[in-house]
């Protein structure tokens, strides 16, 4: 039997939308996160348009994927939410308080209203992880716990983007659980915890390094010694500051120059340092790992 223009749309649901979405999507947000990890190794920046670009798929795939549930305005209300959401942490300007509170207004209702009305819907119980992960990455942001405004950004725009895990063929290998467990350990927090566990790679690299220089001690896991005009040049943070009678240990700053002018000033020479790790290179592989091998936590 041939495919007619009437059963496309039986076609669209029972045959693309399962497996070939979800693949899509994932190989989209592939190449574009390739594209800000290369960006972020070479010069440590990376441009806004990644994360847009991450988001916006995100979203178009999600209304996909609500044709196939049964497009309720839930779902289109949730889709606006992220629009919001997307909208909110791209833009740089300075705005008022009476529109910082209408656009977090505005995600509270749009997330918030599908949930009363749909509770045990798996679409609407999936999208209401989005605003909870986005209000948790800012506060990590917030915290320090999130070095750089684009590591925040890439976190949150991967939460719009999968809600759900990437499901397709006979990935991931460990499979997802049915249940609250995938929407507790969701797509984008397996990411930053396997991406966190990558980032280790750099306390080997600090420690071999420390040992043939013969450097010592519990800093040999944080960072390495360094010659201070070589540190200015490269792309490191220096580990201590001095207020001209002592040094002391300081936070990753935020601007180096006049810790490395103090420090030149009160005679030091080599000073220790910890490396500026390129932070998307490991959520890059990240986002590899879990979509294809699965999420370790879910072994626990």
């Amino acid at each position: 039997m041939g495919i007619s223009y009437y059963n496309i749309p039986e076609l669209f649901r029972a045959v693309i939308v399962p497996d070939t979405v979800p693949l899509v999507l994932f190989m989209l947000v592939i190449v574009v996160l390739g594209s800000a990890a290369l960006s972020d190794v070479q010069s440590r920046e990376v441009h806004d348009l990644h994360w847009a670009a991450i988001g916006l798929v995100g979203i178009a795939f999600w209304l996909v994927s609500a044709s196939y549930y049964g497009a309720k305005w839930e779902y289109f209300a949730m889709a606006a939410g992220s629009g919001i959401i997307m909208y909110d942490i791209l833009w740089d300007a300075d705005r008022s308080k009476a529109v910082s509170a209408a656009i977090y207004g505005s995600i509270f209702v749009f997330f918030l209203l599908p949930y009363i009305f749909s509770p045990s819907d798996r679409m609407v119980q999936a999208g209401t992880t989005v605003p909870v992960f986005y209000a948790l990455y800012l506060l990590m942001y917030m915290a320090g716990l999130l070095r750089g405004g684009a590591d925040a950004k890439c976190m949150i725009s991967l939460t719009v983007a999968f809600p759900f895990y990437p499901v397709f063929w006979n990935f991931p290998l460990l499979g997802v659980p049915e249940g609250v467990l995938p929407q507790v350990f969701v797509f984008s927090a397996a990411v930053l915890f396997h991406a966190l566990l990558f980032s280790l790679t750099a306390a080997l690299y600090n420690v071999c390094r420390n040992l043939r220089d013969g450097n010592r001690g519990k800093r040999m896991f944080q960072g390495y010694m360094m010659d201070i005009e070589e540190a200015e040049l490269s792309p490191v943070w220096p580990m201590d500051d001095t207020d001209g009678e002592k040094l002391f240990r300081i936070p990753i700053p935020e601007e180096t120059a006049d810790i490395y002018s103090r420090l030149r000033d009160y005679g030091e020479r080599k000073i220790w340092v910890t490396p500026m790790i390129p932070f998307i290179l490991p959520v890059f592989a990240s986002v590899l790992f879990v979509g294809l091998a699965g999420n370790l936590l879910f072994l626990i």
